[in-house]
Protein backbone atom coordinates (compact mmCIF):
# COMPACT_ATOMS: atom_id res chain seq x y z
CA UNK A 1 0.00 0.00 0.00
CA UNK A 2 2.82 2.39 0.78
CA UNK A 3 4.29 2.13 -2.33
CA UNK A 4 1.41 3.18 -4.31
CA UNK A 5 1.32 6.11 -2.59
CA UNK A 6 4.69 7.76 -3.84
CA UNK A 7 4.50 10.57 -6.46
CA UNK A 8 5.75 9.61 -9.63
CA UNK A 9 9.03 11.69 -10.60
CA UNK A 10 9.60 12.58 -14.29
CA UNK A 11 11.75 11.00 -16.53
CA UNK A 12 13.96 14.52 -16.98
CA UNK A 13 14.19 17.06 -14.26
CA UNK A 14 13.01 20.56 -15.22
CA UNK A 15 16.01 22.10 -14.50
CA UNK A 16 18.11 20.12 -17.23
CA UNK A 17 15.25 21.45 -20.28
CA UNK A 18 17.51 24.52 -21.62
CA UNK A 19 15.41 27.60 -22.91
CA UNK A 20 15.67 27.52 -27.09
CA UNK A 21 15.39 31.62 -26.93
CA UNK A 22 19.46 31.30 -27.53
CA UNK A 23 19.15 30.52 -31.24
CA UNK A 24 16.35 33.28 -31.94
CA UNK A 25 19.25 36.03 -29.97
CA UNK A 26 21.90 34.71 -32.43
CA UNK A 27 19.87 35.76 -35.38
CA UNK A 28 18.45 39.34 -34.18
CA UNK A 29 22.43 40.18 -33.73
CA UNK A 30 23.35 43.08 -36.27
CA UNK A 31 25.41 42.13 -39.34
CA UNK A 32 28.95 42.81 -39.05
CA UNK A 33 29.98 46.18 -40.33
CA UNK A 34 32.52 45.68 -43.06
CA UNK A 35 33.33 46.27 -46.50
CA UNK A 36 32.38 43.05 -47.81
CA UNK A 37 28.66 43.24 -46.49
CA UNK A 38 25.51 43.80 -48.60
CA UNK A 39 24.52 47.91 -48.52
CA UNK A 40 22.12 49.13 -49.81
CA UNK A 41 22.64 51.51 -52.96
CA UNK A 42 20.34 54.71 -53.47
CA UNK A 43 19.48 56.51 -56.81
CA UNK A 44 21.99 59.23 -56.37
CA UNK A 45 24.62 56.58 -55.34
CA UNK A 46 26.65 54.56 -58.00
CA UNK A 47 26.30 50.71 -57.68
CA UNK A 48 29.93 48.66 -56.62
CA UNK A 49 32.24 47.99 -59.65
CA UNK A 50 31.80 44.80 -61.13
CA UNK A 51 33.69 41.82 -59.64
CA UNK A 52 36.78 41.04 -61.71
CA UNK A 53 37.12 37.40 -62.21
CA UNK A 54 38.72 35.42 -59.48
CA UNK A 55 40.98 33.26 -62.33
CA UNK A 56 43.69 34.65 -64.67
CA UNK A 57 43.70 34.06 -67.86
CA UNK A 58 46.42 31.77 -67.29
CA UNK A 59 45.13 29.66 -64.57
CA UNK A 60 42.17 29.32 -67.12
CA UNK A 61 44.15 27.86 -69.88
CA UNK A 62 45.95 25.47 -67.46
CA UNK A 63 42.83 24.15 -66.08
CA UNK A 64 41.35 23.56 -69.72
CA UNK A 65 44.76 21.74 -71.02
CA UNK A 66 44.29 19.76 -68.33
CA UNK A 67 40.79 18.74 -68.77
CA UNK A 68 41.43 18.25 -72.02
CA UNK A 69 44.82 16.04 -71.11
CA UNK A 70 42.41 13.59 -69.06
CA UNK A 71 40.01 13.37 -72.15
CA UNK A 72 37.55 15.73 -72.44
CA UNK A 73 36.88 17.86 -75.70
CA UNK A 74 35.39 21.28 -75.51
CA UNK A 75 33.73 21.33 -78.84
CA UNK A 76 31.85 18.06 -78.05
CA UNK A 77 28.25 18.02 -77.91
CA UNK A 78 26.54 16.62 -74.45
CA UNK A 79 25.04 13.05 -75.03
CA UNK A 80 22.28 14.44 -72.71
CA UNK A 81 19.77 15.40 -75.02
CA UNK A 82 20.19 11.89 -76.69
CA UNK A 83 19.85 9.96 -73.79
CA UNK A 84 16.94 11.85 -72.45
CA UNK A 85 15.43 11.60 -76.05
CA UNK A 86 15.28 7.54 -75.90
CA UNK A 87 14.29 7.32 -72.53
CA UNK A 88 10.95 9.60 -73.24
CA UNK A 89 10.81 6.88 -76.02
CA UNK A 90 10.83 4.24 -73.86
CA UNK A 91 8.61 5.25 -71.59
CA UNK A 92 6.18 6.25 -74.06
CA UNK A 93 6.65 2.69 -76.02
CA UNK A 94 6.18 1.20 -72.04
CA UNK A 95 2.79 3.16 -72.03
CA UNK A 96 1.42 1.77 -74.84
CA UNK A 97 1.99 -1.39 -74.64
CA UNK A 98 0.52 -1.71 -71.15
CA UNK A 99 -2.43 0.22 -72.24
CA UNK A 100 -3.36 -1.24 -75.16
Amino acid sequence: GAAALRPVSPARPAAAVRPRATAAVRMADPPPDDDKAYKTVYDDESPPPPRKDPLSNSMRDRLLKEQQGLGSDPNSKSPFLGVFGAVGVFVLLGALAVNM
